[in-house]
């Protein structure tokens, strides 16, 4: 749950999260309301749901790295179905960048992370839509860091025009913690789910970072 300040004149609050949904209550300029999740833009408060692009956090800004980090996060568990099939519940992430068919998803469940992060801060999406690893890298040259911080989108390469990603979550010395699609517990780029690699990765692994 967090606070968000209203910063329409106006703002209805309604039924369902949806602008055709039944009004049953407004809301005034600088009211305070405690929003206890998020739906593809809508925030469902004590009493409906409201419109998240004229709402802003009561506190500090959020960024859009800590909205990806908190959607990432919000997808632990996810799994292809069946093991293997790079289709299933993943099959949403790979839509995302417009892939109809089962394929590699690691850099889909990133951008599908981000993109609706971007959604529900009503901010451009500064990445490329692409499944390709090092497509991605090659398209975002201004995002590129050389050191980790949490929030950053880690890339590896192997060679091939293979690759894997996923978000970092934490740095501790000279590793990340990561939660990243298309993997399992041993850290597999051919894994089957969204997880964290136990022990982190090294942060020399990585052929570099994109901050969002």
């Amino acid at each position: 749950m967090a606070q968000y300040k209203i910063i329409a004149t106006r703002l209805n609050i309604r039924r369902e999260p949806s602008h055709h949904g039944l009004i049953v209550g407004v809301l005034s300029q600088h009211d305070i309301v405690d929003v206890t999740s998020i739906e593809e833009g809508w925030g469902m408060i004590d009493r409906g749901w409201v419109s998240m692009r004229y709402l802003q956090p009561a506190s500090m800004p959020l960024t859009l790295a800590d909205c990806a980090l908190s959607i990432a996060r919000s997808q632990m568990g996810v799994s292809e179905h069946p093991r293997g099939s790079n289709w299933g519940p993943v099959e949403k992430y790979l839509k995302s960048v417009n892939i109809g068919f089962p394929a590699a998803w690691c850099m889909a469940f990133v951008y599908w992370c981000v993109e609706k992060a971007s959604k529900e801060l009503n901010v451009d999406n500064p990445l490329y839509r692409t499944g390709g690893v090092i497509a991605q890298w090659n398209a975002s040259r201004i995002l590129r860091v050389d050191r980790p911080k949490k929030g950053d989108i880690f890339i590896m390469e192997f060679g091939r025009g293979l690759g894997h990603t996923g978000f970092v979550d934490g740095v501790q010395g000279d590793k990340i913690q990561t939660i990243e699609g298309n993997s399992n517990d041993e850290g597999s780029r051919e894994g089957y789910e969204v997880c964290r690699k136990p022990g982190g990765r090294m942060i020399t692994s990585c052929k570099g970072f994109l901050r969002i």
